[in-house]
């Protein structure tokens, strides 16, 4: 295993575990390339869904989760002491422009709970 595949695998299972219908929607190859940062286009022709919507928001999930990964290794290391979900919600909190209503606050959460729960 290489040093990106240990850090594309957590991505992967948090995109599969927090978003659970979209990745099967995309399977597994598609969220993988999502994970690792590849770039989409729109495809023409194909399939009559249009999977570009879910592809769009795993993008930014993944991303989200990466940061979050980054965030907890930084906090970490800093303080030695593994930080809490609730440190890394008011992390996000303090820095979005507007506040989080309730689906994106459960997405958030899912999202650090699956992160901090495979350090």
């Amino acid at each position: 295993m290489t040093s990106s595949d240990s850090i594309l695998a957590p991505i992967v299972a948090v995109l599969q575990e927090a978003f659970p219908v979209e990745a099967e929607l995309l399977g597994d190859e598609v969220v993988e390339d999502i994970a690792a940062g590849h770039a989409f286009g729109r495809a023409e022709g194909g399939s009559s869904i249009d999977l570009g919507t879910t592809m769009a928001a795993l993008t930014v999930a993944a991303q989200f989760a990466v940061a979050a990964l980054e965030l907890y290794t930084l906090l970490k290391k800093n303080d030695k002491e593994a930080p809490t979900c609730a440190v890394f919600e008011s992390f996000v909190e303090e820095r979005v422009e507007t506040s989080l209503d309730s689906v994106q606050r459960t997405r958030v959460t899912r999202i650090c709970h699956r992160i901090y729960s495979r350090q």
